[in-house]
């Protein structure tokens, strides 16, 4: 595999803003200046600037004449009902564009978010941010815009969204295309780690970022192509740091980057996120490492029942329990029923010299209905093979428990087992 990525830089790059309303401002270019003029320096210079060449444009469109609000992808990017009405309902639209070169600052898009953000602040409405795209709240927008005391933060200028698949999650970002980069992507994320590998790789947007900024300079002419590090090391600081905090933490890994280009020119590239060269196990397993060393291991205790025949009795009915409602919560899993931040667990033996050790796996594709697909959900005692992260193929007749496990939470529905070995019947 190549040390180096190669990337190709834009020409140019383009930010694009809507803030939708039915009281348009009656004076725009006059409101547009009190904006600015409140924005303090440099931003108000370069945002000045910019209105002059012109490199940003803002103008009052009627929606009719605007492509219409994605409803459906803006309430999965977190938009609210209200907002959501809001922005359908509106007879009217100020559209703030702007365009710079590839570098830093990224001038387009911190130009034209200050100014949408402003005039939203005015008219009390929300901002589209059409790029990623998703609704925010002027406050949202302008706080975004990087200070002396706040530099700029992953989290403020991305979206990650994940989409289960057979062989887990596969996580992509929305909004790195926006400085001139791929988007980051992962495929097979074990479900378990469905939070940690958000900030993961809010981390690793932020690296990024800082890494692009640094290879391009400050000159007038950029090159036409940059060459990035394959692998990168990211730290606990980079996560703060990518959330707006101050940099805090020691705790360090690296990972790697593959270039996957685009085969439709309207469509994504992605910077896939795999395992170093000299990592021996299984993806999932690195993914697993990676939290581990960025945020610590879990939990992975072994519970052992008690050796006693009132135990072993009501083992059994659990187990027989959660075989008669398997197959509903089989069907719930295909048919989309269990609740986003939550993912449906079984429970299974592995054979062992002194007895059956059970351990759960959490649950990918389950369309066949006698074969579970999932990855490990802990490291065995009795099987070096069975290890947290890795995949794992099981038969539904060997499935003795089940659980809807809620991040943050834990079990939340089913772990009739667990509900024995804990004491509660």
């Amino acid at each position: 595999m190549a040390d180096e990525i190669v990337l190709p830089v834009p020409e140019t790059l383009s930010a694009v803003y809507v803030v939708p309303t039915s009281r348009p401002p009656d004076d725009l270019d006059a409101l547009t200046a009190r904006i600015v003029d409140a924005l303090g320096e440099p931003l108000g210079g370069l945002v000045r600037g910019m209105l002059t060449v012109p490199l940003l444009e803002v103008a009052v469109r009627p929606t009719a004449e605007l492509p219409p609000m994605p409803d459906e992808i803006l309430a999965v990017m977190g938009a609210s009902d209200s907002s959501r009405a809001l922005a359908r309902e509106a007879s009217h639209a100020v559209v703030v564009t702007g365009v710079y070169q590839p570098g830093w600052p990224p001038a387009h898009e911190w130009g034209a978010a200050a100014v949408a953000g402003g005039i939203a602040a005015r008219l009390d409405v929300p901002v589209l941010d059409v790029v990623v795209p998703r609704l925010r709240t002027a406050k949202q927008v302008l706080d975004a815009l990087p200070t002396g005391e706040r530099p700029l933060a992953a989290v403020d200028w991305i979206q990650i969204v994940h989409s289960q698949t057979p062989e887990g999650l596969w996580f992509t970002t929305k909004g790195l295309g926006r400085f001139g980069l791929p988007e980051l992507a992962t495929e097979g994320v074990p479900p378990q780690l469905a939070g940690p590998w958000t900030s993961v790789l809010n981390g690793l947007a932020q690296v990024l970022l800082r890494t692009y900024a640094d290879t391009l300079g400050d000159g007038e002419e950029r090159a036409a192509f940059v060459t990035l590090p394959a692998e990168l090391g990211i730290g606990e600081e980079d996560v703060v740091r990518a959330h707006g905090g101050k940099p805090a933490g020691t705790r360090t890994t690296r990972l790697r980057l593959r270039l996957d280009p685009a085969t439709d020119p309207e469509a994504d590239s992605f910077l896939t996120v795999v395992p170093p060269v000299d990592f021996a196990a299984s993806a999932g397993e690195f993914m697993v490492a990676v939290c581990a060393d960025l945020f610590g291991a879990g939990d992975d205790e072994v519970v052992h029942a008690p050796d006693d025949e009132a135990t072993e009795a009501a083992m059994a009915a659990a187990m027989d329990r959660a075989r008669a409602t398997l197959a509903d919560a089989r069907q719930r899993f295909v048919d989309g029923g269990i609740p986003a931040g939550s993912h449906l667990i079984v429970k299974h033996g592995l054979e062992a010299d002194d007895g059956t050790e059970f351990v759960w796996a959490y649950v990918t594709d389950w369309q066949t209905p006698d074969r579970v697909v999932g990855r490990c959900g802990s490291d065995a005692d009795s099987d070096p093979e069975y290890r947290v992260g890795r995949p794992v193929r099981l038969l539904a007749e060997d499935v003795v428990d089940w659980a809807v496990w809620t991040d943050g939470t834990g079990i939340v529905e089913g772990g009739f087992t667990d509900a024995v070995l804990s004491g509660g019947g």
